[in-house]
C-alpha cells in the first residue's frame, strides 16, 4: 500500500473524507495539516498584519517556516500526493513539489469536472473522478522499495532513531 500525502483546501470537507477512505483501504495517509481548520490561513494573515508584517515578512517568519518544514518532512515521507478538488493555491503548490521530485501527483475530482477547466491540470500524473479509480491508480502505480536505504527509512520519525541510522548505513555499505 502507498504512503499518501492528501492535499487540498482547508475549507473542503472532502479532504478528510478522502483520507479516511484511503486509510480504510490500507494506505498510510498524512492529512494532519487539515486540523488547522477552515480559517487557519486567515488567522495567520490577520495576526501577521496586526504585527506590522507584509506577506513576504510573514512567510520568512518562524511560524510559516515551521509549517513549511513540517509539511516538507511529510512530503519527503510520502510516495505520492492526492490533491482533492476543489483545492486552492497551496494544494497545487504541493502537487508541483511532488512532481518536481519525480513523485506522482493525482488530481481527484469527486464532484466531477469543475465549471472552470485548466489546461495546466494536464501536468498531473493522472486525473481521477471516483474513489475506486483513485484506489486502482494507487495500486497500479506505487511500488514499495524492496531493499536499500529507502526500504529502511519508511517513517520520518525513524530518522531520529539510532537503530534506524545504523540500519541505513549498513544498507548502503
Amino acid at each position: 500500500m502507498a504512503k499518501v500525502y492528501v492535499a487540498g483546501s482547508l475549507q473542503n470537507p472532502m479532504v478528510l473524507d478522502t483520507a479516511i477512505d484511503l486509510r480504510a483501504s490500507g494506505h498510510e495517509v498524512f492529512v494532519d495539516w487539515f486540523g488547522g481548520g477552515p480559517k487557519a490561513d486567515e488567522h495567520w494573515r490577520d495576526t501577521q498584519i496586526a504585527l506590522g508584517h507584509n506577506m513576504r515578512e510573514a512567510i520568512e517568519g518562524s511560524y510559516a517556516q515551521n509549517i513549511l518544514a513540517y509539511d516538507e518532512r511529510w512530503m519527503e515521507w510520502a510516495e505520492c500526493v492526492v490533491v482533492v478538488e476543489p483545492a486552492g493555491k497551496s494544494g497545487h503548490m504541493e502537487l508541483v513539489h511532488f512532481l518536481k521530485d519525480g513523485k506522482p501527483g493525482y488530481l481527484y475530482f469527486p464532484l466531477g469536472d469543475p465549471d472552470r477547466w485548466d489546461v495546466m491540470f494536464g501536468w498531473a500524473t493522472k486525473i481521477v473522478y471516483t474513489m475506486e479509480e483513485l484506489l486502482d491508480t494507487l495500486q497500479r502505480n506505487i511500488r514499495k522499495p524492496e531493499s536499500g536505504p529507502d526500504a529502511i527509512m519508511q517513517n520520518p520519525a525513524d530518522f531520529l532513531s539510532r537503530a534506524s541510522l545504523e540500519r541505513f548505513w549498513e544498507a548502503i555499505d
